[in-house]
């Protein structure tokens, strides 16, 4: 998502055209933890979060710093090696305004093996993109008001077209009208990203930057998510 935000930004640009739906496009790049953790917040019409936690070390002679970016469909956020694409952590929202289903039923309800058999979602299970399901979905409860959030991970191994190995989480916290005829989701999804063998120079940094890593500087952005109310599309 991060690059199709930058891309989309500088096309706006270059082309200066007017900001039509989906077409929006912000590109913030920081050049210090502080005022990315204490002076910046994740902004958007339909739901509110704060930063990852960014570390000085983030910005140094190896990594390029957070950039994030912002479109009509969510925030990107960046953050990865200077030198090529060795290593980085990505993590991407998404918002959906759906009529409300039997799945939003099961989840409001916390009945896991529902959504899983919902989502054909079992420990193992490949996807047609070489995916592979590590942990099936979870009912977990995160934001300020506790929202019900379906959380699932795959693995994507190296192979059939991919020189990295990538780890994913999906997390989806949902709210809904009161009438309970229509659910807003906003969907977080973390990616971590790493060659298998990194430059010598570079193998301090996978150790320091790992996917644990990555989901603990996450749990701040899961802890603060704000839903809005309003159910118009």
């Amino acid at each position: 998502m991060i690059k199709n935000i930058i891309f989309s930004a500088m096309v706006l640009l270059i082309t200066g055209c007017a900001n039509q739906p989906g077409q929006t496009a912000v590109l913030n790049v920081f050049t210090s933890a502080d005022k990315f953790n204490h002076h910046w917040m994740l902004k958007h019409e339909h739901y509110e979060a704060a930063t990852p936690v960014a570390k000085d070390g983030d910005w140094n002679e190896m990594m390029r710093g957070w950039i994030t970016g912002q479109s009509d469909s969510g925030h990107g956020l960046h953050l990865m090696t200077k030198k090529d694409s060795y290593l980085a952590y990505d993590i991407d929202f998404y918002v959906s305004i759906t009529p409300y289903t039997d799945a939003d039923r099961a989840l409001e309800n916390g009945d896991e093996e529902f959504i899983r058999k919902y989502y054909n979602s079992y420990v193992g299970k490949q996807y047609g993109n070489g995916d592979i399901v590590r942990i099936p979905f979870q009912i977990k409860h995160y934001g300020k008001e506790s929202y019900p959030c379906t959380v699932t991970e795959t693995y994507r191994p190296m192979g059939k077209g991919w020189n990295t190995e990538t780890y994913f989480k999906y997390i989806e916290c949902s709210k809904f009208n009161p009438e309970r005829t229509m659910a807003k989701g906003v969907g977080i999804k973390l990616i971590y990203t790493r060659v298998p063998n990194l430059p010598k120079e570079l193998e301090p940094l996978a150790r320091e930057y790992t996917y644990e890593d990555l989901q603990k500087r996450s749990r701040r952005i899961l802890d603060s998510l704000y839903i809005k109310d309003g159910w118009e599309k």
